[in-house]
């Protein structure tokens, strides 16, 4: 029950864009040169960063905690919209970190890859 009513709050927020908008001039940090075996392969493209945030959604660390899985790999970089200049820290468990240039953090998640506390 507590699933489905999370989900029908989602619903608003996910019919409507993205609420980071349209993104821009998307740089990839370089991986560091030692990396976890299982995170070899983690290397999100230009495309996947953009349908990322074209699908995310915002949420909130509770949210992050209950709903969503640990990712151990990231990938990080930047990106523009027309609102400015923005950091992220993606992790390969559908979460995303986006920092602005006042230094707030703000997390952002793929709904298609949310998992519930029953899993």
């Amino acid at each position: 029950m507590l699933r489905l009513l999370f989900v029908l709050a989602l619903l608003p927020t996910v019919a409507l864009a993205s609420p980071i908008g349209t993104i821009s001039d998307v740089k990839i940090k370089a991986p560091p040169a030692k990396v976890e075996a299982q995170c070899r392969y983690y290397k999100p493209n230009k495309a996947q960063v953009q349908a990322f945030f074209k699908r995310a959604i915002l949420i909130t660390p509770r949210q992050e905690h209950d709903y969503f899985l640990y990712g151990p790999c990231t990938a990080e970089g930047s990106f523009k919209t027309r609102y400015g200049h923005w950091e992220w820290k993606m992790r390969n468990g559908g979460t995303a970190y986006v920092e602005d240039v006042m230094g707030n953090v703000y997390i952002f998640a793929d709904p298609k890859q949310e998992s519930g506390l029953d899993e």
